[in-house]
């Protein structure tokens, strides 16, 4: 069975923005194309890439060392083994870790929690899936670079806004994500994660339709 033609425009769509890296385009395509799919077949290829970083994530947070690396692994097993996820997420699971795409990668994963939650209406199930597919690939990227530039880690992670003067604490350390996110090596990866997922995403609709 061949793909419908809106499909098949979707995925180009989702292809050409991935070499653009234009990332709202890549989300909005992303949806749509989500939205054929289903929200289950849908979270089957967002599991795949979770398996991905997971080890990286666990390298850093090991099981046995914090409360953080058993709860995201259970998390993560609950919904592959269930396909749902308590109402009450871990409070003290947040964006703030001191490991370069940790905090990215908890995120997608607290997404797609999200998105499986009961008396969830169905826009929000694929707003959070988008979501958490964006997580997962920026974790990939910021742990990529960042592994190599851990002092620029540091910077970002430390500057803020001052209160009294309305300014960077670091005013050069704010410039380092641009650094980051044109970094040619970066670009490589952001277009490749987005072309296989692409892959992906064509592979299960057919899969889902035969």
């Amino acid at each position: 069975m061949s793909l419908s033609p809106s499909t098949q425009n979707e995925l180009q769509t989702l292809r050409e923005a991935a070499h653009a890296r234009e990332w709202t385009t890549l989300q909005n395509s992303l949806t749509r194309l989500l939205t054929v799919l289903g929200v289950f077949e849908s979270l089957e290829v967002l599991v795949s890439w979770f398996q991905r970083h997971l080890p990286t994530f666990q390298h850093y947070h090991p099981d046995e060392a914090e409360p953080s690396g058993k709860v995201v692994r259970d998390l993560l097993l609950m919904i592959v083994s269930f396909g749902y996820a308590p109402d009450k997420l871990p409070d003290f699971l947040t964006n703030d870790y001191p490991t370069p795409g940790s905090g990215q990668f908890v995120h997608a994963i607290l997404e797609a929690c999200r998105a499986v939650q009961k008396d969830r209406q169905a826009s929000e199930r694929y707003g959070y899936l988008v979501s958490a597919f964006a997580n997962a690939i920026l974790a990939e990227l910021t742990a990529t670079w960042y592994s190599q530039h851990l002092d620029d880690f540091e910077r970002v992670r430390n500057n803020h806004v001052d209160p009294l003067t309305g300014e960077y604490t670091d005013p050069d350390a704010a410039r380092i994500p641009l650094k980051f996110w044109i970094d040619p090596e970066i670009a490589t990866r952001d277009t490749a994660a987005w072309l296989a997922l692409a892959d992906q995403l064509e592979q299960q609709i057919l899969k889902t339709q035969a």
